[in-house]
């Protein structure tokens, strides 16, 4: 009697973004966290227990966000790769050690005060670097999605894409530019939104055209729903900035994610003292996003007084619009370590460079590895 006899290969590791949990935790913030929020401050903004969440939310996912990007300056190959040239040192170095100065000498000098159209052009600068960076980030992580699914997408997709997250956040700068709240009652207005429409209206013939080519039509899905969900919390924040820090909720929770695998996963050399340092703060997860949280809350503190930043948020909430001057306060309170964070986040995800071609992609998504969220089929080659 013969018998078959199977042999059984290991299935190769999953890399970090086709792993279900990280995918599906980023579209719950938005039905989580922007919308329950933004509900809640509609209905009730004087409650201070409203106004202390928005507080725990803005340190505890927004702050510590931006706190985060400086750890990679305590990994000993990163810091090799950035002092591996004039041009990065300027990049890594000399250019974030401006920016801050820059921010100390603008406060100091009370700059804001003593020319008022100087402040105004540095606050619409610091703004336009804002928008931009969010819809960036949301056109990056899309493609890590469509990458996620498996599905084959139109060629002209991705550039189309690129131009409907600038529309995007041209229409967030119309908005603030008109105070903080949606008017479509002069002709840039128009144009933007009938451009962020048109191009809306070609990304669903995009996914269309990618469900009819998909064997498996639900795995268009989940790049489906992120792009809806962040859509939709683009769009709430062009309507009424009080809500922008809220539709931030989706950005906020995949930076975090996705700063996992670098943060906890990347290879440290126990000969460098610095990497020594940094094993023992990513040793515990529980500690190390503790202490995160911690400085997350010193900054803020230190940036802006407590009562005052009680203060915004109460102006926020306010459905009379008595607070709106408030509201975009409330932006300024991290210029400096945000537009730290803008320009080095420019450069850190860049695939097309070797270095972070060669460190990054391993960890998020492993080789030759079949549609994620299904059993992978090994061939093994004789």
């Amino acid at each position: 009697m013969s018998h078959a006899i199977s042999v059984s290969q290991p299935v190769p590791a999953l890399g970090f973004f086709q792993r279900d949990l990280p995918a599906y935790a980023i579209l719950a913030a938005f039905l989580v966290l922007t919308l329950p929020l933004a509900i809640l401050m509609s209905y009730d903004p004087e409650s201070p227990r409203i106004r202390a969440v928005l507080l725990v939310y803005i340190i505890g996912l927004g702050a510590s966000h931006f706190v985060l990007t400086p750890t990679l300056y305590l990994q000993s190959s990163n810091l090799r790769y950035f002092n591996g040239s004039w041009r990065n040192r300027i990049i890594y170095f000399a250019i974030p050690i401006a920016i801050f100065l820059f921010f100390d000498l603008y406060a100091t000098f009370q700059v804001a005060l003593l020319f008022p159209i100087a402040a105004l052009l540095v606050r619409t600068g610091i703004r336009v670097l804002d928008f931009r960076h969010f819809n960036s980030q949301t056109f990056g992580v899309l493609q890590l999605y469509k990458m996620r699914s498996g599905c084959k997408f139109p060629d002209w997709l991705k550039r189309v894409e690129s131009l409907y997250y600038f529309a995007l956040a041209l229409l967030l700068l119309m908005t603030f530019i008109r105070g903080g709240r949606f008017a479509l009652d002069n002709l840039a207005t128009i144009v933007v939104s009938a451009t962020v429409l048109v191009l809306f209206a070609a990304l669903a013939v995009g996914f269309a055209v990618a469900f009819r080519r998909s064997a498996i039509g639900r795995d268009v899905a989940l790049p489906l729903a992120y792009f809806l969900f962040q859509t939709g919390a683009s769009l709430l924040a062009a309507y009424d900035l009080a809500f922008y820090g809220l539709a931030l909720a989706m950005h906020y929770v995949e930076y975090h994610l996705l700063m996992v695998p670098r943060c906890f996963e990347s290879k440290l050399d126990p000969a460098k003292p610095v990497d020594r340092v940094f094993g023992v703060l990513r040793a515990n997860k529980f500690i190390f996003y503790s202490l995160l949280v911690f400085i997350a809350f010193m900054v803020t503190v230190w940036t802006v007084d407590f009562t005052a930043m009680l203060a915004m948020i109460e102006g926020v909430t306010d459905t009379g619009r008595t607070g709106q001057s408030s509201s975009l306060l409330l932006f300024a309170i991290f210029d400096g370590l945000f537009v730290f964070h803008y320009f080095l986040e420019s450069f850190i995800w860049r695939f097309s460079e070797p270095y972070y071609r060669q460190t990054l992609a391993p960890l998020y998504f492993a080789p030759r590895q079949s549609r994620p969220g299904h059993s992978a089929t090994v061939a093994a080659t004789v």
